[in-house]
């Protein structure tokens, strides 16, 4: 009788033991803050005493566009399993997001269990505008190695490109007097991306340029469409489209 009752306490504390051994799954993002076009990877990782496997379902993201999955061998060390997988993402909108909703499934011996992983933030700056500056780079100084005569050839140079400088510029007057001093090329307008797409050109460049300037005057869902088109592979947007959605934030 005793053995009996000794087989079933044991068999009661089997659960306990199957739960304590249950893998633990973690998932996380890095690095968690980038720029438009900036990769990014999301890891997830299962681990425990006895093998299991799983698989994640990641919901489509606006801001987040799937380039590769990569599976890792399972590693067997000092009696664990680990096995891992990444997601290589790319950003291609600027803001403040969370990654949601993203389901779980751990395969653990004959045991199937779905979880929800918890919202994982991240956030995507905009590129900030540097303005072009008229100061020259100072020269490089000299270094003691260098002799008398190295420093005269430079000087030598020197004065020879001056005099051809100052050569050019009186050649210059004496073509024409009325000739304005070179100005700094402006920067382009959103005028000047419309002209283009009334062309049928899709200037992906030009649109990133754009992107960069901070008080560029167009809307959120305008912002929206360009760094879709800007920073998407093979996104179907044409040229046409983009104009009418220019043209429908833009009347009164």
């Amino acid at each position: 009788m005793r053995t009996v009752n000794d087989l079933l306490a044991a068999i009661s504390l089997l659960p306990c033991f199957l739960f304590a051994a249950a893998p633990e799954l973690e998932v996380w993002l890095e690095p968690t803050t980038t720029q438009p076009g900036d990769i990014v990877e999301l890891h997830a990782q299962v681990e425990g005493p006895e093998f299991a496997s799983f698989e994640l379902q990641i919901p489509k993201h606006d801001a987040l566009y799937l380039v590769s999955k990569q599976d890792l061998p399972v590693d067997y060390q000092n009696g664990t399993y680990r096995q891992k997988s990444i997601w290589v993402l790319q950003t291609i909108q600027t803001g403040a997001f969370e990654l949601s909703e993203i389901q779980a499934t751990v395969q653990h011996q004959k045991q199937s269990t779905t979880q929800t992983i918890a919202p994982i933030a991240f956030k995507v700056d905009a590129y900030r505008t540097v303005e072009d500056s008229d100061t020259p780079l100072p020269l490089p100084e000299r270094t003691p190695s260098e002799s008398s005569v190295e420093g005269n050839k430079i000087l030598i140079v020197s004065v020879l490109l001056i005099t051809l400088g100052l050569l050019a510029i009186v050649i210059r007057k004496n073509e024409s007097s009325t000739q304005a001093s070179p100005e700094h090329k402006p920067a382009p307008t959103l005028d000047d991306l419309k002209a283009l797409l009334d062309s049928g050109k899709l200037p992906r460049e030009l649109i990133q340029v754009l992107l960069e300037q901070n008080n560029l005057p167009i809307s959120d869902a305008q912002r929206k469409a360009l760094e879709q088109v800007a920073y998407r592979p093979n996104h179907p947007t044409s040229a046409k489209d983009l104009r009418n959605t220019l043209d429908e934030e833009t009347k009164p």
